[in-house]
């Protein structure tokens, strides 16, 4: 009879410790699984940003973007970001770098290029009209 009792007690142990190992492994797959679906969220929400181009976005330094374009490059970074992607990854896609979206967005508003309304200095060596 004691001999049945620790065959059931050692089959009891074995059970726990099978439903411990189970749930660690199950508990392992969820992370995992959360990961993947994160990763892949923002997988696709870089290729909506891939497949919507700013027409004048991105190239060398010093070049000016349309207003229209720099509204739409900060919605759609918000709405990549939203989609769970690194705010810098969404800029890259769009041509841009991180610091030039905080600058036109620093105010809350998308702000304007004011290079073209800029009130700038006349040049020291310019001809007087008489001179011309």
């Amino acid at each position: 009879m004691e001999g049945a009792n620790a065959t059931i007690a050692g089959q009891e142990e074995a059970f726990r410790g099978q439903a411990k190992h189970d749930k660690k492994q199950f508990n392992r797959l969820e992370v995992d699984l959360r990961r993947k679906e994160k990763a892949l969220a923002e997988t696709a929400a870089l290729l909506v940003l891939r497949k919507k181009p700013m027409r004048s976005g991105g190239g060398e330094r010093g070049r000016m973007i349309l207003d229209a374009d720099r509204q739409n490059a900060v919605v759609l970074v918000k709405a990549a970001v939203t989609a769970s992607v690194a705010k810098y990854k969404a800029c890259v896609e769009l041509g841009i770098t991180v610091r030039i979206y905080q600058r036109w967005t620093c105010s809350g508003d998308v702000r304007c290029d004011g290079r073209p309304t800029a009130v700038r200095p006349e040049p020291y060596n310019k001809l007087s009209p008489e001179e011309r």
